[in-house]
């Protein structure tokens, strides 16, 4: 549900991507989500997906930070969805669950409860444009990206969350 929201009214010149990260165990501090730019394009973040917050061995609070990277992360490589089957793929690399890139600015910090079990849950938008009065543009070089950083909790198991960026 949360994808067709999510991908609603974008600009049909722009190549569309759904980057997810499905049932992740962040027990530490981990970037569950990155998209870092090509070396000659870059990218707009246009929202963030959080699709289910999983679950902990103490429920409660956790603080979800968007932050701009400034060194590339190592490993944990994924392949964005194209939204359109006949766009080219994405130019730059996702990740995640790969080591930590370097962390520059917080962007924006999306507290979000976990409880110690899985349950119903409503996925929640964030359309950044809305949020932050824009979208966020990472410019073009291997160096910059966005990452969704969780800050890790005991007994994490079973988060799920998701980029929708255009390139």
């Amino acid at each position: 549900m949360a994808r067709s929201i999510a991908l609603q009214n974008l600009d049909d010149s722009l190549k569309k991507f759904w980057v997810p990260a499905s049932n992740k165990a962040p027990t530490v501090s981990s970037d569950l989500v990155v998209a870092e730019a090509g070396a000659n394009s870059g990218f707009l973040v246009r929202g963030v997906a959080i699709l289910n917050p999983g679950l902990q061995t103490a429920g409660g609070v956790n603080v979800l930070q968007l932050i701009r990277t400034t060194a590339a992360g190592v490993g944990g490589v994924i392949t964005p969805n194209p939204v359109d089957p006949d766009d080219a793929a994405f130019s730059g690399i996702c990740r995640t669950m790969g080591t930590q890139g370097t962390g520059g600015l917080v962007l924006a910090e999306i507290p979000i409860f976990v409880p110690t079990a899985l349950a119903a849950f409503q996925p929640v938008l964030f359309d950044l444009a809305k949020a932050l009065g824009s979208w966020l543009r990472v410019l073009k070089g291997a160096a910059n990206g966005i990452a969704l950083r969780h800050p890790g909790a005991a007994g994490a198991a079973s988060f799920s969350a998701a980029l929708l960026i255009q390139e």
